[in-house]
């Protein structure tokens, strides 16, 4: 995972920076970003009262 707060970056140039530091792997029980598998959206969308992986 990489989180980089305040920074505009596309997709694309984030998968690239990522993929600096090794494979990237999707996860078996979360359903990846469509195009793209290695990819999960971690969120707390408004009215969520959970945290992502929270119970």
């Amino acid at each position: 995972m990489a989180f980089l707060r305040n920074q505009h970056m596309i997709l694309e140039q984030h998968l690239t920076l990522c993929r600096k530091f090794g494979t990237l792997n999707g996860h078996d029980y979360v359903k990846p970003m469509d195009g793209h598998p290695e990819v999960i959206v971690v969120a707390k969308e408004e009215g969520d009262t959970k945290n992502f992986g929270g119970g």
